[in-house]
């Protein structure tokens, strides 16, 4: 990912559907994401989703669709900056 962000690309940050409830989950999108700003970059995070729809973002993809995926996960993501709050 270094290698990447040196590059000057942009990241969107997309854990399991828990990253909202589970503690450790939204520790480790937090470190992902604040090593990731030290190269000055975007960096976007979402917030999860209701588990029942699929845990990962493949169960969620499988089950119901990627156009459903775009629109209701990856429409939904923030800046870091907002997301922090």
């Amino acid at each position: 990912l270094e290698l990447l962000a040196r590059q000057g690309f942009g990241f969107i940050i997309i854990f399991d559907a828990d990253s909202a409830t589970n503690i450790n989950v939204g520790l480790a999108q937090y470190k992902l994401a604040k090593q990731l700003e030290k190269f000055k970059v975007p960096v976007y995070i979402s917030s999860g989703w209701d588990i029942s729809l699929g845990k990962g973002m493949d169960d969620y993809i499988q089950k119901n669709g990627i156009d459903q995926f775009k629109r209701e996960v990856m429409g939904k993501i923030v800046d870091l900056s907002s997301w922090e709050k």
